[in-house]
């Protein structure tokens, strides 16, 4: 027999959309951010969908109800179930990333157990990479999992659950049909080819809360995936293959913004901008014509970088431009599979600046196999490009990921360590190596950034535990400087 919370009966004789509530579990650093409100683009564009699709759908973002004044993780916890309670919500879908996979289960949790028959789906990159781990062992309190792109995955969730059908028929949803049964996988992941077809995600919802009455800043993403495969990166396990908007489909996302919401700044949020030269060009070129004063910024890499891109991405508002340079080292960089030469990194980021634009390099510490040596080059050539800005990260082990099969298949995790370990990531530093690589972050910001090292800092979640501990910090720094000695 079918259990019935994998079918939805309407309150109502005819269907009038289910009410759906979509939170974005925060990581706390949010809340004291310099950066001001950057509304999370997922979540979104997943509630945004739900009401075009006619659901009635409210997300809610911590950092929206951080301004409401509920500024702690208990008080955020009762806004949240007061308001399942109030609005009698039907379906609850949770996006997480591996960092806040707790939270999202945790919040789904407490749901569940005071609204046993709403039916709650996570999603995002956290829960699709452990989609069979999580449904075998917090059933209890989560009844599906999306993987790929969620909109089309979600909107069909809810159209069926709302006429009464099963939710394990949907593309892209991992589930039990019934409540003894075994997974039911999704025949392929649901990615969506066209995403032109896909609406504008509405941030109007954040508008009263603004004390300018204006959302200054969002990301627009004019793809999905990547086109390379770098050893660190879990992109292609997560998107799979690289699909591109269309040149005008960006330019009138940006100009609705603007017109709406009184957008100032774009960040790109493609993995990587500018993989496609032409598409790149076209939406510069849009985004000059359309004369809005906008300022903007973007990731990329320098193996793709043209000047022509380059001349375009600062005549339309281009401010900086971040590139992953990773390490100074070239054999480093081989064993990530980035295979750009220093001379190339080198050549890139001076026409960068000669063209006026602020530049900005990710660096990585930690990377099996490498040496003080390595460390030093990276050093040199960051003197040698002089950024104004690094972002810094001791190396991950993400799922989906060449390193991640590497650390398996040398014992150094399992599986099991996402749901049953509480750490936000993993690394292949221990203990003073770890902290090494700490300290040099901390060197490296003091040294190459022009940013306030609390605002460096808050952009690094390996560093939280040192933002507002003056005498951790200067143990770190001296084991750092003592390392490279």
């Amino acid at each position: 027999m079918t259990n019935n919370r994998f079918r939805y009966s309407p309150r109502n004789a005819k269907p009038k959309g289910l009410r759906v509530l979509v939170i974005q579990p925060d990581i706390s650093r949010r809340f004291v951010s310099s950066f001001g409100i950057f509304p999370s683009c997922g979540p979104n564009m997943i509630a945004t969908v739900a009401n075009h699709a006619g659901h009635k759908a409210t997300l809610m973002d911590p950092y929206m109800q951080a301004l409401k004044g509920c500024s702690t993780e208990n008080k955020l916890h009762d806004w949240i179930s007061n308001y399942v309670e109030n609005e009698s919500i039907d379906v609850l879908g949770v996006s997480a990333v591996l960092q806040t996979r707790f939270k999202a289960l945790e919040i789904a949790n407490i749901l569940k157990r005071k609204h046993p028959s709403m039916f709650v789906i996570l999603g995002g990159p956290g829960p699709a990479l452990f989609a069979e781990r999580i449904l075998s062992e917090w059933d209890h309190c989560v009844d599906a999992v999306a993987i790929g792109d969620g909109e089309s995955t979600f909107v069909g969730v809810l159209d069926a659950l709302e006429h009464g059908l099963h939710a394990s028929k949907i593309p892209g949803l991992v589930c039990k049909e019934t409540k003894n049964s075994g997974l039911c996988f999704p025949s392929s992941q649901r990615n969506i080819e066209d995403l032109d077809s896909l609406p504008f995600p509405d941030y109007s919802h954040y508008l009263p809360y603004c004390p300018s009455g204006k959302i200054k800043r969002i990301c627009v993403l004019t793809s999905r995936g990547c086109a390379f495969n770098c050893s660190f990166c879990g992109t292609r396990a997560m998107w799979g293959n690289v699909r591109y908007r269309s040149p005008e489909s960006v330019i009138k996302e940006i100009k609705y913004q603007h017109s709406t919401c009184g957008v100032e700044e774009i960040r790109f949020h493609d993995d990587t901008f500018g993989m496609h030269e032409q598409q790149t060009l076209d939406i510069l070129e849009g985004v000059k014509k359309l004369g809005l004063n906008l300022r903007i910024y973007a990731h990329s890499r320098v193996d793709i970088m043209s000047d022509s891109i380059l001349r375009l991405f600062k005549d339309a508002g281009g401010v900086s431009l971040y590139y992953g340079i990773e390490s100074g080292s070239e054999m480093i960089r081989g064993l990530m599979g980035k295979r750009c030469t220093n001379k190339e990194i080198i050549e890139v980021c001076n026409a960068t600046k000669k063209m006026g634009i602020g530049l900005g390099v990710f660096l990585m510490f930690g990377y099996p196999g490498e040496t003080k040596e390595d460390v030093y080059d990276t050093y040199k050539l960051c003197e040698e490009v002089e950024p104004d800005d690094v972002y810094c990260a001791v190396t991950k082990i993400q799922p989906g990921t060449g390193l991640y099969q590497y650390a398996i298949d040398n014992g150094l995790i399992t599986d099991d360590i996402w749901l049953r370990d509480r750490q936000e990531y993993y690394t292949f530093a221990r203990d003073k190596e770890l902290d090494i690589a700490k300290g040099l972050q901390i060197l490296f910001y003091e040294r190459f950034s022009r940013q306030p090292l609390r605002s460096a800092f808050e952009k690094n979640n390996d560093l939280d535990d040192v933002l507002d501990d003056p005498m951790k910090m200067g143990h770190l720094k001296e084991l750092a400087s003592r390392y490279l000695q």
